[in-house]
């Protein structure tokens, strides 16, 4: 589970935090998640297009329900990924392609299902991201209204420091 958060001051001096927490079903482990999250953040970077946490958590489904979609459609057409067409994905006779599922958009208010293996804070803004990450052992699965509040984390720094713990390989 991962929750992306942004904090901001109104012109009254009230602190405000916008929350966007998603669900991802496979590949949950900091490294897979803090690469994908550095190629993000490099991404919008250089595009110029952050926006807030709830366009940065879309964002983050969106090239992942793509990168996936492009590796599984090459094993059925016998392509290789970089020849995928967005024709090619929409025009799919796969029944129930996984690259259709395995995401969701979460209420944060609902806490979380109780199956994950990590928790990940993201708190966002559009210079820099940091990251917090908890293992399955140190957040109550029991408590899933609360997992968030009372999870131990293992990690907490920035996504450059993150980075350079979890993914050892170098951007993929």
């Amino acid at each position: 589970m991962i929750r992306f958060e942004e904090e901001w001051e109104d012109e009254n001096n009230n602190k405000h935090t916008e929350i966007a927490q998603i669900y991802r079903h496979s590949d949950g482990y900091p490294e897979a998640i803090i690469n994908d999250l550095m190629n993000l953040f490099l991404f919008l970077k250089k595009t110029g297009t952050y926006r807030c946490a709830s366009y940065t958590a879309s964002q983050f489904i969106f090239i992942d329900k793509l990168k996936t979609a492009k590796m599984i459609m090459s094993y059925y057409l016998k392509k290789q990924p970089e020849e995928i067409t967005i024709d090619d994905i929409l025009n799919c006779n796969i029944d129930q392609p996984a690259f259709l599922l395995g995401h969701g958009v979460e209420n944060p208010a609902d806490g979380i299902h109780g199956d994950e293996e990590y928790l990940y804070v993201v708190k966002v803004n559009e210079d820099k991201w940091h990251v917090k990450i908890s293992r399955h052992y140190g957040f109550p699965r029991y408590d899933t209204q609360h997992a968030f509040e009372k999870a131990k984390w293992e990690f907490q720094g920035s996504l450059e420091k993150a980075y350079k713990k979890y993914c050892k390989k170098g951007r993929g």
